[in-house]
């Protein structure tokens, strides 16, 4: 790469220049794009190459040096618009919408193979199906229907699927291998072998790729790789093989490195051995380990085979484990000792020793616990030695209390014929209790010679006993039933969302999927690192050092006049960056913009922060409750009847009893993004993922101090992300439309998931505390809660004024006093999550309902039965109830579900679309969605509660109307003429084809006041559920839901469905932990 040539590429900006020589050894040049500024270093190396070819759904892509080595596969798939469908989120292949299928030489087999599952197998079973989508985290209302498709093409899906078994050889002739279009038989045999070929020849061979921001090595043998461990050895080097590992610790991203050396080419790191010790080579993934532990379980000298394999279905996802290796997950581990490694977990309780080689030539080997501790610069695990055994008195067993919690793995040699004695000192590996405890020394010291059967042993007989087998989860299945009315459709026609087809197929638009604009900018927020403190100092000269970092901004940035809050109008200001005083860790504390979002954020994470006044967060919500650590109450006490607390002492029984429930993150997979550019006008147009499209327009303006008239908001999808992003996204685009000010240029900013869940709130945790009374019988006499509400370091988004729609749920108590705490705690603000004041209130009532059944030695469905809700009958809130069938929604579930026969064994046991087509006479074919601008849909509410479908039909019937009447008397004139020729006469004839009706929720004005009231919808639900009580492993055998639903079955069942999986999650699976020493959040 001459250094005086014209040739050179910014690539930042793309522009043509020379680059002047740095070094005398005519090897490293450097210096600044005369376009825009970038700096840019670049090394010359003979017999390099300057580029990198693949192909892409059968499209030759060759990139070059416009492009850094360490771009992600998935960045320049949406960077250059290749694929946008292919999105981003965690950006460590934990949730699944990064994933594609590639195609990858294997130099094991000189072959290319693709982990796809009907590629691996071409008759797949519903079983391999499911498990393969342990990779994606979805829980919206396609979450069934997505997993129903897919199990079509299994070798034995039922008929009962929608659209039936599909098979897969039959799909094979028309659909093309390379494009996965449609075959349109313009491929030529011998030309695609031969590319082929070549294709192989390239991937197979040694590489060096000389970028404008690193150099790639890819050599193909130990040899190879040890000289250029040598030459780099004190460079900033990093091996590279699946790139795992930088979504969860990004300073090894591969953008941090000046050499990079890809091992994915080196035979010999593949071995498998039989020595006489089991012999993995560093290079196998854990797929590969998977496959192999899966085939040798019948294999007696190899009894940890079939553990593993289990164990490694539990580590990270198909997607991950097909890319990372086990060498690779265990350098994490020696890089942060904290991390919780399944894979150090297994190799240590086996006693495994590993092959390290150095760059001198040398081998050796040395313990999991000493390979911590030594120094791998230079170095490089080849392989593992795995023990075998010869006899079958060896018990071994892995445990994980998921991801983030606790991993443990036990090894004991056990006589079971002399009362289970331990013949020889265990082995015990625990992960997760500390970040240095890995071996529970002391314990396998007091075990060796012990009898496990002596009660004295481990203290104490057990109070319970758990079952010799893991819970076997079986393949999941669904069905539907419903009712519907021909005569009414479109309108109750059962249909799929009316842009399914541009969802599922990748066209859909979002926010991060539109094209950058040239010289358009990336943002990240830096956090504070501490909770309840001040900030002393920030010194972001470190990063600012960084290539292509451009700028850090603060809270001292904001224009003249402009507010740093981004809660306009709410009970409490929130400000967008702190200026002094910190609330909590998570906290945006400052702003770096950069020319690359992977940049960005890792720049962010490099300002350097100190603090002072620092003081213990307040993370509790009891201890909260206990500090008296209370908002201004928003509401006054509810009472109903007059003698509560009378009619509590005088009850046969009265119990007190308490409810706790957590937060709950909501996990939308398009994380909070905004892009903001100044205008020619002095304005600011916007894109945001928002719900509250109003409140975005006056937040900018409140921020820039222009007028709410120079805003321009325009939003791709309104709705979705389950409430997180009513009021949560203000922070977002406040922050981009100031960096935009600043910078004078686009600026995009797009939240990965850490930095998401880090600074932004999650569902209310609650405490409710109560003291009910009740008849012989289980009748509810009088029940009087206090409800404490955790809204985070600001209750400006903690309201409490619709609890009274939702707490008594379906149960009639004639006496209730309801008294609400609003609790303040160093967390971020919580905001609204589905269901938000529905979800813990019913758990408290509920949970009452238990209480008197457990008290009364009653069933507690009849207990439920006995309270429910009557016609004509007034809830708490006082509204009275017409055609209340919840009595019989309960009385036609328990027969639908055979609860009584079940309840027997388990004691054994122990739309808006389609409103506008039916009003308009058209077919669904016709009507379009368009995305939402301000300017078009000024003042407008937001969509929360699941009220914006409702009161969007409401204002297209509406509309509507009011179109059909202009429209009617050219109708009258073509009575029998297509629709859109009677819309091309319209338009000759001067005819208004639009229509706008405003609708505020909360509004007095309401034109729709009439309609304007909470109704209810009945449901009822029986689960059957499977609980080891000693590891707490629990599975969901069977779920009946009945649900008076509205009449857009399909739409609804979904919604059902994912509110469903949410509320599991909720109360089964989800939790923040809150690290010590005042640190931000984990999950």
């Amino acid at each position: 790469m001459p250094g005086t040539t014209d040739q050179t590429l910014c690539p930042a900006c793309g522009t043509k220049q020379n680059i002047s020589q740095r070094s005398a050894g005519q090897e490293e040049y450097a210096g600044t794009c005369i376009s825009c500024g970038f700096y840019m270093k670049l090394r010359l190396q003979q017999g390099a190459s300057d580029g990198v070819t693949f192909t892409v759904n059968g499209t030759q892509i060759t990139v070059r040096d416009e492009f850094n080595p360490a771009t992600s596969l998935n960045e320049y798939l949406r960077r250059t618009g290749v694929s946008r469908g292919t999105k981003q989120l965690c950006i460590e292949g934990g949730c699944g919408v990064c994933l594609v299928a590639v195609k990858l030489y294997e130099p094991v087999s000189a072959t290319s193979q693709v982990y796809a599952v009907n590629s691996r197998n071409p008759t797949p079973t519903m079983q391999q199906v499911e498990d393969a989508y342990d990779v994606s985290i979805c829980r919206c209302t396609g979450y069934r229907p997505i997993l129903d498709a897919m199990k079509s093409f299994a070798s034995d899906a039922p008929p009962s699927l929608q659209g039936g078994m599909i098979d897969i050889e039959d799909l094979n002739p028309k659909m093309c291998k390379k494009t996965g279009e449609r075959c349109e038989g313009k491929c030529d045999n011998k030309r695609d072998k031969k590319s082929c070929s070549s294709d192989r020849q390239r991937d197979s061979g040694s590489l060096s790729n000389v970028g404008a921001r690193a150099v790639w090595f890819k050599p193909t043998t130990l040899q190879e790789l040890y000289t250029l461990l040598h030459q780099h050895r004190t460079d900033n080097y990093r091996l590279v093989f699946g790139n795992t590992g930088f979504g969860v610790y990004k300073e090894i991203g591969p953008w941090m490195y000046d050499i990079l050396i890809d091992i994915k080419g080196i035979q010999e790191l593949y071995r498998i051995e039989f020595t006489p010790s089991l012999v993995w080579g560093a290079n196998l993934t854990l797929t590969n380990i998977h496959d192999l532990c899966d085939k040798a379980r019948s294999n007696a000298s190899l009894p940890y085979a079939a553990v593993f394999a289990e164990h490694i279905k539990k580590v990270a996802n198909n997607g991950v484990r097909n890319l990372a290796s086990w060498a690779g997950n265990l350098m994490l581990k020696h890089r942060h000792p904290e991390f919780l490694s399944d894979i150090y977990t297994m190799l240590d309780v086996v006693g495994t020793r590993l092959l390290i080689g150095d760059d001198t030539g040398n081998r050796s080997q040395c313990t999991l616990k000493e390979f911590l501790s030594l120094d791998m610069q230079g170095k490089v695990i080849e392989a593992a030695l795995l023990p075998t055994y010869t006899d079958t008195n060896n018990y071994i067993r892995l445990y994980r209390a998921d991801h983030g919690h606790v991993i443990a793995g036990f090894n004991m040699k056990i006589d079971k014929t002399n009362n289970c004695t331990v013949l020889q000192r265990p082995t015990i590996v625990f992960q997760g209790i500390s970040g240095t405890l890995n071996r529970a020394e002391n314990t396998e010291t007091f075990l060796e010679g012990k009898q496990l059967g002596d009660p004295q042993v481990l203290r104490g007989e057990y109070q319970y006993r758990s079952g010799g087998v893991s819970l076997v989860r079986p393949v999941s299945s669904a069905t539907h039933s419903y009712d519907t009315r021909q005569e009414e459709w479109p309108l109750n026609q059962a249909m799929a969302s009316i842009d399914a087809d541009y969802m599922v197929s990748g066209m859909s638009r979002y926010l991060d999927d539109v094209p950058l604009e040239p010289g358009e900018l990336h943002a990240a927020f830096v956090l504070s690192t501490q909770g309840n403190a001040e900030i002393a100092s920030m010194d972001a000269q470190l990063a600012l050092s960084l290539p292509g970092v451009l700028r850090f901004i603060q809270a001292s940035d904001f224009p003249a006049g402009g507010q740093n809050n981004f809660s306009p109008g709410s009970r409490a200001s929130e400000e967008i960056l702190s200026s002094g005083r910190v609330e909590y860790a998570g906290q945006p504390i400052g702003i770096i913009v950069a020319d690359d979002p992977q940049m960005a954020s890792t720049a962010a994470s490099m300002v350097r922060v100190t603090y002072k006044n620092v003081q213990p967060p307040l993370l509790d919500l009891r201890t909260a409750i206990n500090q008296k650590s209370f908002f201004p109450r928003q509401t006054d006490p509810v009472i109903r009847g007059t003698q509560t607390v009378t009619a509590i002492a005088q009850s046969p029984h009265r119990l007190p009893g308490s409810v706790e429930i957590g937060d709950q993150y909501h996990f939308y997979l398009e994380s909070q993004s905004s892009r903001c550019a100044p205008n020619d006008t002095g304005g600011m147009d916007v894109r945001a993922t928002t719900q509250w499209v109003d409140s975005i327009v006056s937040v900018v303006s409140l921020v820039l101090n222009i007028p709410v008239s120079s805003v321009n908001l325009e939003v791709e999808r309104l709705g979705g992300a389950f409430g997180g992003k009513i009021t949560r996204n203000h922070l977002v685009s406040g922050a981009c439309a100031l960096a935009a000010y600043i910078m004078q240029r686009p600026v995009r900013l797009v939240m990965d998931l850490h930095t998401n869940m880090k600074s932004l709130g999650k569902r209310h945790p609650v405490i409710a505390e109560y003291e009910v009374g009740f008849t012989e019988e289980g009748k509810l006499n009088g029940l009087k809660v206090t409800y404490y509400h955790d809204c985070g370091h600001s209750d400006s988004d903690g309201s409490l004024s619709r609890l009274i729609n939702f707490i008594d749920s379906s149960y009639f108590c004639p006496n209730w006093n309801l008294t609400t705490m609003t609790v303040k705690t160093n967390k971020a603000t919580n905001t609204a999550c589905r269901s938000p004041q529905g979800v813990p209130s019913h758990f408290v009532i509920e949970t009452v309902m238990e209480h008197i059944a457990k008290t009364l030695n009653k069933d507690p469905t009849e207990i439920r039965k006995l309270n429910l809700y009557q016609e004509g009958q007034f809830t708490l809130n006082g509204s009275k109830l017409e055609n209340c069938n919840i009595g019989e929604v309960v009385s036609q579930l328990e027969t639908s579900s055979d609860f009584e026969a079940r309840k027997r064994q388990v004691a054994e046991f122990n739309q808006v679309a389609q409103v506008c087509a039916y009003e308009l006479g058209v077919p669904m074919s016709l009507i379009r969605v368009k995305k939402i601008p301000s300017t078009a849909n000024a003042n407008s509410s937001l969509t929360a509660g699941s009220t914006g479908s409702e009161l969007c039909c409401m204002g297209v019937i509406q509309c509507c109307q009011t179109i059909k009447a202009n429209m009617a008397p050219v109708r009258m004139r073509m009575p029998t003429a297509p629709w859109k020729d009677i819309v091309s006469e319209c338009y000759r004839s001067g005819i208004d084809l639009s229509a706008h009706m405003p609708i505020c929720l909360f509004c007095s004005t309401n034109p729709f006041s009439e309609y304007h009231s909470h109704y209810s919808v009945y449901t009822a639900a029986v689960a059957e559920a499977e609980l080891d009580v000693l590891t707490g492993q629990s599975q969901l055998n069977r779920v009946d839901i009945l649900y008076d639903c509205g009449e857009s079955p399909e739409i609804d069942i979904g919604q059902m469905e994912g509110g469903f999986m949410l509320g599991l999650g909720c109360h089964l699976l989800e939790e923040s932990k809150y690290q010590p020493h005042n640190r931000s959040p984990s999950h």
